[in-house]
């Protein structure tokens, strides 16, 4: 049936006569806040699925065009030097891609997407590229070792053999680790895998409406022994700062 999100669709003619204004102050707000700021559903500025009004499922949509570069060269425009970082996830096609391609933007790559073990995913980390950022998951996936406890034991245990992992307790750092050590120009890492906590920390799950994004991070939960291994790990693959003694 579909995604039915009800979410009212962005009146894309306005916003291009009004060169995209409603958009870029939102930008400009962000890049005050934040380094990078992340457009979700990069895809729909391709092409985005329109349901019509009192739709009982998302079977009756029609792809429409979106703003495409237009959109990009405007943000550009009023927002010089705010870096972008494009979700490049779910059903992608030519157009999308070219996007990207054109937009000069990175993309996304989800370590939890990569192992399956019937094909060779463009999420494993030897295929990673540079212009790219590199998640072990979004704020939609749950944590590794909640992951490694509800995936497809197949794909569990090709994860297990991939990074070389002997205790399920330890997989968070093997897990950084091999994300760290990819060629990816950004990595991120969300702190429920750096403590190495369970599905109870996960942040969202897709779908549900209720219980999501109430996790915090106590006070000393993070230890100095904690920051001496993320540190190190940034040292032994360059990523900024020098490994401590």
């Amino acid at each position: 049936d579909g995604q039915l999100w009800g979410n009212p669709l962005y009146n894309w003619g306005y916003l291009r006569r009004t060169r995209y204004r409603w958009w870029t102050e939102r930008l400009r707000v962000s890049a005050s806040l934040f380094d990078s700021v992340r457009i979700d559903h990069f895809r729909a500025l391709a092409s985005y699925w329109a349901v019509p009004v009192g739709s009982g499922t998302a079977k009756t949509g029609v792809w429409l065009k979106g703003p495409g570069m237009d959109f990009i060269r405007a943000a550009r425009r009023a927002v010089p030097g705010c870096s972008l970082i494009a979700e490049d996830l779910g059903l992608l096609d030519d157009g999308v891609r070219r996007l990207l391609k054109d937009s000069g933007l990175p993309g996304m790559k989800v370590l939890q997407f990569a192992f399956d073990p019937k094909s060779e995913s463009d999420y494993l980390p030897h295929n990673f590229i540079k212009d790219c950022v590199g998640y072990i998951g979004t704020h939609d996936n749950d944590t590794v070792r909640g992951w490694l406890k509800n995936a497809d034991p197949d794909e569990a245990r090709f994860a297990m053999q991939y990074f070389s992992i002997a205790s399920e307790g330890t997989a968070h750092w093997s897990f950084i680790r091999g994300l760290y050590a990819t060629p990816a120009n950004r990595v991120i890492v969300q702190m429920q895998d750096v403590l190495g906590l369970g599905s109870a920390a996960r942040m969202n799950t897709p779908g549900y409406s209720e219980g999501n994004w109430l996790w915090r991070m106590r006070p000393g939960a993070a230890s100095a022994d904690t920051a001496k291994k993320l540190g190190q790990l940034a040292g032994t693959y360059c990523r900024g700062r020098k490994a401590p003694a």
